[in-house]
């Protein structure tokens, strides 16, 4: 016996049609095909629910791919930084000694224009963008307290009008960078001195509005001891 299966796309129903080898099957043929009609009929509304899922699936991953796509951009610096408070006093002048409870901690002036030496510290480094430099502050940290201490929440931020660019953020926008010497901040010894470098992404226009904030944590969650500073 030869079985044979169509869809009809219009009614979405099954017909089955069984061909006999006996010329005189002709009338159980038929009868046959009124009962199996009347067996699976029912089931059509079924499977055009079936095909409905089908299709809608198919279009949500086709759609799912192209959003996932198109929001794959990177990021721009100056959108993530947040915004500066305005400053309560005049910043002190480059190179004074900031002292908090476990250190004291003195700024450099700020290097402009060092994406060379940026460039000559990385393995594979990345110019920065039109009108943006890289630039450096050296700085130095004393541990004051009587046991080995970590400098990890000493934060340097290059503030250019109401814009943050804070020294760890680098580290996120610009994985791939380094810093050459960056600062120590591990393990420092009581009374012992670190120092090295911070370094910032900016744009060429902070050049003309700059100050620098110093924030030191005496831990995390705890007040914090907040100083602003000249950069040049």
């Amino acid at each position: 016996m030869n079985e044979t299966l169509r869809l009809d796309t219009d009614a979405l129903h099954l017909i089955f049609t069984f061909d006999a080898a006996r010329s005189d099957a002709a009338p159980r043929r038929s009868s046959t095909r009124a009962r199996l009609r009347h067996i699976f009929t029912p089931k059509r509304e079924r499977l055009a629910g079936v095909a409905a899922v089908l299709i809608a699936v198919s279009l949500f991953n086709t759609a799912g791919g192209e959003v996932q796509a198109n929001s794959d951009q990177p990021e721009v610096p100056a959108q993530t930084a947040p915004l500066a408070e305005p400053l309560a006093s005049a910043p002190l002048e480059v190179g004074a000694e900031v002292a908090s409870e476990g250190w004291h901690v003195q700024l450099g002036a700020v290097e402009w224009g060092a994406q060379d030496r940026v460039a000559a510290a990385t393995y594979m480094p990345t110019p920065p963008p039109d009108d943006w430099q890289w630039a450096l502050v050296d700085i130095s940290v004393t541990n004051t307290s009587d046991e080995v201490a970590s400098a990890g929440l000493i934060e340097v931020a290059l503030v250019s009008g109401e814009i943050v660019f804070a020294d760890w953020l680098m580290s996120h926008h610009y994985p791939a960078q380094t810093i050459p010497n960056p600062l120590p901040r591990e393990g420092i010894p009581a009374g012992g001195l670190s120092a090295g470098y911070v370094g910032f992404m900016v744009p060429n226009a902070a050049i003309d509005d700059c100050t620098l904030r110093l924030t030191i944590h005496a831990s995390p969650g705890d007040a914090v001891h907040q100083t602003w500073l000249a950069c040049n």
